[in-house]
């Protein structure tokens, strides 16, 4: 994913009842968040900014919520903590992941991008947003605090939610470099997140990957044609929409006797 796709906020805040989305859009996405829009990213999303990548992100994870199960008090906690999960792309440092991504910095993080306002009662669950961002990748040696059981009471969420909540983390990270509706390395990666996720959760399914295509594109009536099928998908076999792309659409739906690795088979 690159641009924000129009299309999948339009299909998550089609109703402006008071939401955990709704209140991130308000308080954040529209107010102190703005500030990532001149923090450009580097690697395999250089150009990107990272409004938004944090907000592509953001919205996987909301679209996952239903399936998932996930609490709002445990949303607030994951989208806060995945607002500011590069946080070193934030502040633009070149210290060790492990030495910045530290509870006073994320707290005072959470205070400049008004993430207060979204979430009032962040600083009962400090622990747990520093330690789903200092977890959030693979490639930095970070999160080893979640092993030493002796801080397992400083979590609100607990320790084993925490570590389930880490999974998500990875999951929204990784597929935002899904830039084509072919790519089947970081969707992959995406799934065999997810699919933990719901094993260390207990809740007994996994996901799998389909998708549609257009051979053509035709402008406005690709997307009057993509919407007719996102939604006659959706009603008939349950599919999730998840990735838009120019060309279709990648969905999640219920995996029958098929694990992430054969996702595409």
């Amino acid at each position: 994913m690159g641009k924000l796709d129009l299309q999948r906020i339009a299909l998550l805040i089609g109703k402006r009842e008071p939401s955990v989305l709704g209140d991130y859009l308000d308080h954040v996405a529209n107010a102190g968040l703005t500030a990532y829009k001149a923090v450009l990213q580097w690697g395999d999303k250089r150009g990107e900014s990272l409004y938004t990548h944090v907000l592509n992100g953001i919205f996987v994870l909301e679209t996952l919520r239903p399936p998932l199960g996930l609490r709002d008090e445990e949303a607030r906690v994951l989208y806060t903590a995945f607002t500011i999960h590069d946080l070193n792309k934030a502040l633009e440092s070149e210290q060790p992941f492990g030495k910045l991504a530290v509870e006073e910095n994320v707290a005072a993080e959470i205070e400049r991008l008004g993430l207060d306002r979204f979430f009032p009662t962040w600083q009962n669950y400090l622990s747990d947003i520093t330690s789903l961002i200092r977890a959030h990748s693979g490639h930095y040696h970070s999160g080893g605090e979640r092993w030493n059981l002796r801080r397992a009471s400083t979590y609100r969420l607990g320790l084993d939610r925490v570590n389930a909540l880490v999974h998500l983390m990875r999951a929204a990270d990784v597929v935002d470099l899904s830039h084509t509706l072919e790519e089947r390395a970081r969707k992959a990666d995406f799934l065999s997140y997810v699919n933990a996720y719901l094993a260390d959760s207990g809740r007994p399914v996994q996901y799998e990957f389909v998708t549609h295509r257009l051979t053509e594109q035709r402008g406005l009536l690709t997307n009057v044609i993509h919407n007719g099928i996102v939604a006659e998908l959706q009603e008939r076999y349950g599919l999730i929409p998840l990735l838009f792309y120019p060309e279709g659409v990648a969905y999640l739906r219920v995996a029958e006797g098929c694990d992430y690795r054969c996702a595409f088979c």
